[in-house]
């Protein structure tokens, strides 16, 4: 999933908030710096993925969201 800020920073800001945030792309390919591979299993719920995406917006606008 692409966010439109810095992906290390991004999954690092989501670590300190306590999610395991994905994997970030860039060591494969540098245009997806901006991108997390994201798996949700069934041990996920409809309100941890709920959980998951408010934080993830939120930290992506505190890292000044950027258009691609």
């Amino acid at each position: 999933m692409r966010f439109g800020v810095d992906a290390r920073a991004l999954h690092a800001r989501l670590l300190d908030k306590g999610f395991l945030a994905g994997l970030p792309l860039s060591d494969w390919r540098a245009d997806l710096d901006d991108a997390l591979l994201l798996c949700a299993t069934e041990t996920k719920t409809a309100e941890d993925i709920e959980r998951f995406a408010q934080a993830a917006g939120q930290a992506a606008a505190e890292l000044k969201y950027r258009q691609p």
